[in-house]
């Protein structure tokens, strides 16, 4: 790291800072014109969906829908792919009054989009590109991702939240760059912006996080940056655009479960979530899955019910994903989880086994090894 870069940076900085109020009124919002009104057929939506858990068919029901499909009542758009772009797709169609078909092989989002690094990038390494190849339409980049990543965590904040992220810096040249770069960033993103960058000491480092290398390539730790981009729960928010619910004013839990439980149900299902705790009360099923997770019985029933939710595996990879944060509590809780989808499903006990056997090669396709456990205690 060179002090020229670090000066042509200082200098760039003024020249993005004049001109980022500028580019913001001249490049529009994405998409605000559909926020500012929504127009008379996404009233009319609004206004049909009503509840959004109850107008969810059957899965016979949309099978049979799609099958009456003819060239006489034809589908408008017919999307091919569940995954986020394909259920995103098919949300934006109907919103617009569009006839849609969705078709999924598989499990919706169970490719990619349940496989994401779950970060909404802001648009902080386009800032870089704008700087050093003075390039306007790198900058364009940075406002198109902040507004996008505002919209998103806006649209679903049970799902989305800011995400701290640091850079260690073993130089002071690179403290500098860092720092002064990501002040920019904060600068251009003016009322999207998440949270504050800020630098930390070494020693403040070391005690926000112990486990810290302190010693590089023979250089010691001078500090570390920190700034905010987004983080999400891919397969669950991929979800919620199929089954094209809203997920504004989620309600309070009622005080039916421990403070770990509601804070997930919360996290989890948003507006749902009342719906959740209720099955858990009224049903039985108050019981977690596994020990050290809040994953409930009563999700299980849930996502079967309300999510197209068809095997056991579709329910510990891709909706309380289980499977991904701890595949030997995921093995523990998979007796359970099958249980409670034979009684929903009505499967017969070949079919148990069938979906026993499955769920445990998919698990097998992961490395577990012995994983410290954080909880909270209170499961019995």
């Amino acid at each position: 790291m060179s002090v020229s870069s670090i000066r042509r940076l200082a200098v760039s900085a003024a020249v993005i800072a004049a001109a980022s109020g500028g580019a913001v009124y001249l490049s529009p919002s994405v998409a605000s014109s559909d926020r500012a009104g929504g127009g008379p057929i996404l009233d009319s939506l609004n206004r049909t969906l009503g509840d959004p858990s109850a107008s969810v068919p059957s899965r016979s029901a949309q099978e049979s829908a799609l099958v009456k499909a003819t060239s006489s009542n034809p589908l408008d758009v017919l999307v091919i792919g569940g995954g986020a772009t394909g259920s995103g797709v098919a949300l934006d169609a109907a919103t617009r009054g569009l006839r849609v078909g969705l078709v999924e092989r598989e499990d919706f989002s169970s490719g990619t989009s349940s496989r994401s690094t779950k970060l909404i990038h802001g648009g902080v390494r386009y800032l870089e590109k704008a700087v050093f190849n003075l390039d306007y339409g790198q900058l364009k980049l940075v406002f198109h991702a902040l507004e996008e990543r505002k919209q998103l965590i806006e649209n679903a904040p049970h799902l989305c939240h800011a995400l701290p992220c640091m850079t260690p810096c073993f130089d002071w040249f690179e403290v500098v760059y860092y720092w002064m770069g990501l002040k920019m960033y904060d600068l251009v993103a003016g009322p999207r912006l998440l949270h504050l960058s800020r630098y930390y000491s070494a020693q403040e480092s070391a005690e926000l996080f112990p486990t810290l290398a302190r010693k590089g390539k023979d250089k010691s730790l001078r500090g570390t940056v920190v700034y905010y981009d987004g983080q999400m729960n891919d397969s669950p928010l991929a979800q919620q655009y199929v089954r094209m619910k809203k997920t504004y004013g989620g309600k309070v839990v009622p005080g039916a479960m421990d403070t770990a439980a509601a804070k997930h149900l919360s996290h989890a299902y948003g507006s749902m979530a009342e719906r959740v705790a209720t099955i858990a009360q009224e049903e039985g099923l108050g019981k977690r899955l596994a020990h050290g997770h809040p994953f409930l019985e009563a999700e299980v029933a849930y996502c079967a019910r309300h999510e197209y939710c068809e095997s056991a595996v579709d329910f510990i990879a891709r909706r309380c994903r289980i499977a991904f944060l701890d595949t030997d509590a995921a093995a523990r809780a998979l007796q359970r989880v099958v249980e409670i989808m034979a009684t929903e499903h009505k499967w017969d006990k070949s079919r148990e086994k069938q979906e026993m056997q499955k769920a445990k090669e998919f698990l097998q396709t992961f490395k577990s090894s012995k994983n410290a456990q954080f909880h909270d205690g209170k499961h019995h």
